[in-house]
């Protein structure tokens, strides 16, 4: 059989040795350059999941994805394999580079097998304590290793951890240009977020209420920060809230390959005065992610599974229910914060998961999740927790 294992941290000459040793990585890394600092280094760009092959007398040999999009309506088409090439060293975004970095390198690796009839010398890892009873008493490793310890119940600590709830700051505002983006025959805005982002990297964007916003993949890296809300209303306007959904194609939907928005390195995200919609395909594909040190942070927002309509009439923006379970979480957590503050999470029906996927990817303690004045429904799934 086959494991997954990965190494962490290093930089071109390591990930030479370690793809000679295990074979392909996918990589989580950086294009660095030398400099008279303090770290003796400052990053130029960073870059994540690259699979790297090999390499040459010129650079690593890369797999890279190659995505179409419908050039008038940004649906996406497909998603296809090509070569690419990272030289040793070069140029990124006008900057010169004379490094490769990397935090994380996943890879497969044939299982070792190992003859377990005489255990001597050989690590718990190596032969296992065997998990039928009647055979763990028997075991050379019982008494050393595999004999069951006594569990002390302690009870839980009635002190709160202190959570910190850093403000999401932006440089400039900025807003959607609703001319350029509008979708008629749909009634909806098609991109017309990513496009606004697009023009900074610390940016407020603001979007007109009452309108459907369909988006593709929002990837928020590192050293970015922007936050997303509609633009001032006056205490008499009673338009509904804007809705943001993904990009799906109703006649020939495409497989969904990525979150609706994710928030990795030390990205920053803020939500406000939204309905978020799940995705409406059957797909396991979570709707929000954080990775690495990223922060997302939901303020008035509402997660719906249903699906919303702008009436071309009336204006109106109904939603319709939809049938099909959830099979995935509304919120995958692996990013170092998350906060909700005034958020509803719609009666949903999950299939095999939960509402909010906390799970981590800096090791124990170093992670947090806030949740004030929020209501999470559940519609099945009974005596499961929403969030695991």
């Amino acid at each position: 059989g086959y494991g997954i294992g990965f190494v962490n941290d290093g930089n071109t000459t390591t990930l030479k040795k370690a793809i000679t040793k295990f074979g392909p990585l996918s990589i989580y890394g950086s294009y660095v350059k030398k400099d008279d600092s303090e770290t003796g280094f400052h990053e130029v760009r960073d870059f994540y999941s690259m699979t790297f092959l090999g390499w040459d007398t010129d650079g690593f040999i890369t797999v890279e994805d190659d995505y179409e999009f419908d050039p008038e309506t940004y649906e996406f088409i497909s998603i296809k394999k090509k070569i690419g090439k990272i030289p040793f060293v070069g140029e990124i975004d006008s900057e010169p580079y004379d490094l490769i970095y990397f935090d994380s390198a996943y890879f497969f690796a044939p299982i070792e097998e190992f003859d377990c009839s005489d255990v001597t010398g050989k690590s718990i890892q190596e032969c296992p304590c065997p998990t039928d009873p009647n055979l763990l008493t028997q075991d050379p490793h019982y008494d050393a290793i595999c004999k069951p310890k006594e569990v002390i119940q302690q009870p839980p600590s009635e002190e709160e951890p202190e959570i910190t709830v850093p403000e999401i700051t932006v440089e400039k505002n900025t807003i959607v240009d609703v001319d350029a983006n509008m979708n008629e025959e749909a009634n909806v805005f098609k991109n017309g977020i990513k496009e606004a982002m697009n023009e900074g990297y610390s940016l407020r964007v603001n979007v007109t209420t009452n309108e459907v916003y369909e988006e593709a993949a929002i990837i928020v890296q590192s050293n970015k920060a922007y936050i997303l809300q509609p633009k001032e209303q006056t205490s008499d306007d009673l338009q509904t809230p804007p809705v943001l959904r993904p990009i799906e194609g109703s006649e020939n939907p495409q497989q969904i390959t990525a979150p609706l928005i994710s928030v990795n390195g030390n990205g920053q995200f803020e939500i406000n005065g939204f309905i978020v919609e799940h995705f409406q395909q059957i797909t396991d594909q979570h709707l929000l992610q954080t990775e690495d040190d990223g922060i997302l942070r939901l303020i008035n927002v509402t997660l719906s599974g249903d699906y919303h309509i702008k009436d071309k009439t009336t204006d109106e923006i109904t939603s319709q229910q939809t049938e099909h379970q959830i099979q995935a979480p509304y919120i995958e957590a692996r990013g170092i914060k998350v906060f909700l503050d005034v958020v509803t999470i719609e009666p949903s029906n999950f299939s095999n998961c939960n509402g909010i996927q906390l799970i981590g990817s800096q090791g124990l303690n170093k992670h947090q999740f806030l949740a004030e004045k929020s209501n999470f429904n559940v519609l099945n799934q009974i005596g499961q927790s929403f969030i695991n």
